[in-house]
C-alpha cells in the first residue's frame, strides 16, 4: 500500500549494517544483494521491533521489570471451525495436564496461532520443532484427528520495559524498540501506531518548514508517559490473569484441577469462574486506549487551566473531552451534506474549529501561509445532528480550538477577548516557531 501510494522508497531483502548521528543528520550503510551503500537522510526512525538494532547503536537502555515469562509462539494452518463456530471468538484459552496456552484466531477458521511458556533453565526455542508442536497443539485442542500444518515456530520474552529516551539526536524509536509490555490488553500495536502517528506530523511539519526543530522533542515527553501507563496496565493484567490458572504467574493450578479430592478440584473450579469474571475490565479498557493526553511538560500543547475528568476507573472509564492534549472527541455532523465523524476533520493540517460567531480569529491564522491549516466554524460548515458542539468542545460562541494533524486539541479557549491573535500566539507555541500575522 504504501509502495502503491509513492510515499516511500521500500526496499525487501535489506539491511542497515552502521548508522550515524552527524551533526546536520544521519549517515546509514545498507547491504543488499552483497553490495553496500551509504545514505543520508535528515532524520531516521528505529522501529525494528523488541530487539532494536537502532535502540542498541544508540546505547539506549530499556528501563523496567525482570522478563515475566519465556514464549513459544507458533502460526499455524487448521480448519478448527467445529470446535469454534459455535463461540466464535478471538481469544481462546485452553488448560489441561498436557498443554496450556492461548489460541489466537487469524481469521476465525484456518489460520491459527497459538501461544504457550517453556521454562529457560532447562529449554530453549530449538527444542520445539515443528512435530512437537503438533502435538502440543493437539493436546490443548483435545483431538488427534484434525490436521495441523505448522507455518512457523518462535521464541519471545515477556516484558515490560520502556526505553529510557525516544530520541537521541537525529535518531527516534517507534513501537516495540521503544516498548515492550505483556499482550495482556492487546495495546501494544495501538500504542506503536499512536508513536508513529504523533511523530510523523512534527518530523513534516519540522522537514517542511512549518515548526521549528524544538517541536520534536515533544515527542519524548508525550509518548513516553503513554507507554510506562500501558506497561503498567499490561502486567496488572497478567498478574490477574494468573488467577485464572493461565497467566504466567500461575502455578498449581492443573494439579488441583485433577485432584482425586472433588473438593479440592471443585473449589478451583469455583475459584476460576469467579476470576474469569474479574477479566471483564481486561476487555473493556476504552480510557486506556483512547483516553490517553498529552498534558505533561514539554508536550506540544497550551494547557487552558482546566481539570481533566474525574473518572471511577482509570482504565474503563472515558470521557471524551476537548482539553489541551486530549484526542478531539466524536460526534455525528452534517457537512456539505454528508453525515462524518468530526474526528474525519482531522487530516495533515491543523485544524482550527471556532464557535458560531468565532470566524474573525481565523483571520490572523489565514495570515500564516506557511502553516497548513483548515477551518470549521461550528453551525456553518458542520451541524451536530445530536450533540451540542459547543458544550462537547467546551468553547462558547466565540471560542476557538486548535487541533493536531494526529488528532490531539493542541490549544482552547473558551471565551477569548481582544482582538483574535491569541489564536496565533497559542500556534506559535505549539508548532516551536515565532511568526506574525500578515
Amino acid at each position: 500500500a504504501v509502495r502503491g501510494r509513492g510515499l516511500a522508497d521500500v526496499r525487501h531483502g535489506t539491511k542497515v549494517t552502521s548508522l550515524v548521528d552527524c551533526l546536520d543528520g544521519v549517515r546509514a550503510t545498507i547491504e543488499s544483494g552483497g553490495r553496500s551503500q551509504t545514505v543520508t537522510a535528515d532524520y531516521a526512525i528505529g522501529a525494528d521491533g523488541a530487539t532494536s538494532w537502532v535502540r542498541g547503536q544508540l546505547g539506549i537502555r530499556m528501563n523496567g521489570m525482570p522478563p515475566l515469562a519465556q514464549q513459544i509462539n507458533v502460526y499455524f494452518h487448521a480448519d478448527l471451525s467445529e470446535l469454534t463456530e459455535h463461540r466464535p471468538a478471538v481469544l481462546y484459552w485452553t488448560i489441561n495436564s498436557a498443554a496450556r496456552g492461548v489460541f489466537i484466531a487469524m481469521d476465525g477458521r484456518r489460520r491459527w496461532t497459538f501461544n504457550f511458556e517453556y521454562n529457560p533453565a532447562v529449554e530453549t526455542p530449538a527444542d520445539y520443532p515443528p512435530e512437537r508442536c503438533r502435538g502440543i497443539i493437539a493436546a490443548a485442542l483435545g483431538r488427534s484427528d484434525i490436521d495441523i500444518e505448522i507455518q512457523r515456530v518462535g521464541g519471545w520474552t515477556m516484558c515490560a520495559e520502556t526505553a529510557t529516551a525516544y530520541r537521541q539526536g537525529h535518531v527516534f524509536l517507534a513501537g516495540d524498540a521503544a516498548h515492550r509490555f505483556p499482550p495482556t490488553g492487546g495495546i501494544g500495536m495501538n500504542t506503536g501506531l499512536a508513536d508513529a502517528d504523533n511523530l510523523a506530523w512534527k518530523l513534516a511539519a519540522v522537514i517542511n518548514g512549518w515548526a521549528g526543530p524544538t517541536l520534536l522533542d515533544s515527542y519524548h515527553a508525550e509518548r513516553r508517559p503513554v507507554a510506562q501507563s500501558n506497561t503498567q496496565y499490561s502486567v496488572a493484567n497478567a498478574l490477574k490473569m494468573a488467577s485464572t490458572g493461565i497467566g504466567p504467574t500461575a502455578t498449581g493450578v492443573v494439579e488441583r484441577l485433577e485432584s482425586i479430592d472433588p473438593d479440592v478440584a471443585a473449589a478451583q473450579r469455583a475459584a476460576m469462574a469467579d476470576s474469569i469474571e474479574q477479566q471483564r475490565p481486561h476487555f473493556g479498557a476504552l480510557n486506556q486506549d483512547l483516553g490517553y493526553r498529552y498534558d505533561r511538560p514539554g508536550a506540544a500543547v497550551v494547557p487552558d487551566g482546566t481539570d481533566p475528568p474525574v473518572l471511577r476507573d482509570a482504565a474503563t472509564d472515558f470521557v471524551a473531552t476537548a482539553r489541551p492534549g486530549s484526542r478531539l472527541p466524536h460526534a455525528w455532523v452534517v457537512r456539505d451534506g454528508a453525515l462524518v465523524s468530526m474526528l474525519d476533520l482531522v487530516g495533515p493540517h491543523v485544524l482550527i474549529i471556532t464557535g458560531r460567531d468565532g470566524a474573525h480569529h481565523l483571520r490572523c491564522v489565514t495570515g500564516v501561509a506557511e502553516v497548513p491549516t483548515s477551518h470549521v466554524v461550528l453551525g456553518a460548515d458542520i451541524v451536530a445532528t445530536d450533540t451540542d458542539l459547543h458544550d462537547l468542545l467546551g468553547i462558547g460562541p466565540n471560542g476557538w480550538l486548535i487541533v493536531r494533524p494526529d488528532g490531539h486539541v493542541a490549544a482552547r479557549s473558551a471565551s477569548p477577548d481582544g482582538d483574535g491573535c491569541a489564536i496565533l500566539t497559542a500556534l506559535a507555541k505549539v508548532l516551536s516557531v515565532t511568526f506574525t500575522p500578515a
